[in-house]
């Protein structure tokens, strides 16, 4: 297995088999692909409900939360498509360091448990995407429905956000969808937290991991969030998820045997 001091010196994006970087990059094109498409469905199926909209905006009896679901229920299968392929690929890249980091010369496969956890944060990941667009949706509508404006002038306020050129609070996934930031966000934190779960379950499967050590760079440029962490001790159940802390952590958990 490496030296525990050469691990210190390592974050997650310095194993170069798994170039994470150009995982990083082909997500994102994915992403902002499926993402793309996802938008121009859910304009057109809205397009549909003009009727719907005008029985919301001439009778107040009707503007319950359930009246406004169509509007924004959409089909995901492209985004958990692409979710589960790109996870699933992540974990086996880093359960295969792992065995290589043990000298195991056989091919990591993603256990039944593995998939679990990728199909379980996929569906979670998924969900916190569509809840974006339906906050956008919802308040357009309600807003739109309460001044009594057109459907044709609400459709081309909400049309406006495709492309997403509109600014909204750069948080992980935007209250109110903005691509650039999802897009951006999703491929730097979720490849690398893709491949350092699949390390852990990689590591666990020895059953010789006894403790994990945090490790920061300890340099100037270690944020606030993590420095507090270096040199913690996590148990290996506690492991999977701590990593990475934030856009662009460069720590990484050092297995202790």
């Amino acid at each position: 297995m490496k030296d525990i001091l050469e691990y210190s010196k390592q974050a997650p994006n310095d194993y170069p088999f798994v170039y994470q970087d150009t995982m990083e990059r082909v997500f994102a094109e994915d992403l902002n692909k499926v993402l793309k498409e996802y938008e121009e469905g859910l304009l057109e199926n809205i397009s549909k409900f003009k009727d719907d909209y005008n029985l919301l905006k001439d009778d107040v009896r009707y503007r319950t939360p359930n009246s406004y679901i169509r509007f924004y229920d959409y089909n995901d299968k492209g985004i958990k498509d692409l979710l589960f392929k790109t996870f699933s690929y992540t974990y086996r890249a880093g359960g295969q360091q792992a065995y290589r980091d043990f000298n195991k010369d056989e091919s990591f496969k993603l256990s039944l448990n593995d998939l679990l956890e990728v199909s379980e944060y996929v569906d979670y990941k998924t969900k916190s995407i569509k809840k974006s667009y339906k906050n956008l949706i919802t308040i357009k509508l309600m807003s739109a429905v309460k001044s009594k404006d057109s459907f044709d002038d609400f459709y081309s306020d909400l049309e406006q956000y495709r492309g997403f050129k509109k600014r909204s609070e750069e948080s992980y996934v935007p209250p109110m969808p903005n691509r650039v930031v999802l897009v951006d966000n999703f491929s730097t934190r979720e490849i690398s937290r893709g491949v350092n779960n699949g390390r852990l379950s990689g590591y666990n499967r020895t059953r010789r991991i006894m403790i994990y050590l945090y490790k920061t760079r300890l340099d100037e440029r270690v944020s606030t969030i993590c420095s507090p962490r270096h040199n913690e001790q996590i148990p290996p159940n506690q492991a999977k998820g701590v990593i990475p802390q934030h856009r662009n952590c460069r720590c990484t958990l050092v297995p202790h045997l």
